[in-house]
């Protein structure tokens, strides 16, 4: 299909990831900010494609509405500067700091 009579509501992949554990917790990432989400093979009731998927041999997939693929991209970048972010602060190499009672 044509990008410019592709449907604005029409969902579309955005990416795919090894385990529907993760794509549940990005789409719940996107739906909080607003962006509707589908993960289709996310909830694969066959042993056969359960045990491929723990296995990660089959991946599950987070779609998107067309119209708002850029935002959810967007929304996924600044996602991973946050946790990098969050990962610098607790990567010092001194002790940790007990928390008071």
């Amino acid at each position: 299909m044509n990008k410019t009579n592709e449907d604005p509501d029409e969902f579309v992949e955005l990416l795919r990831v090894a385990s529907p554990s993760i794509a549940q917790m990005i789409a719940s990432q996107l739906e909080a900010e607003g962006i509707p989400t589908t993960t289709p093979g996310s909830d694969l009731k066959d042993g056969y494609a359960a045990a491929g998927q723990l296995a990660g041999l089959i991946g599950c997939t987070v779609c998107v509405p067309a119209g708002r693929l850029d935002d959810a991209r967007r929304v996924l970048a600044e996602a991973k500067t946050s946790s990098k972010e969050i990962e610098a602060t607790f990567s010092d190499d001194g002790p940790p700091t007990p928390v008071g009672d």
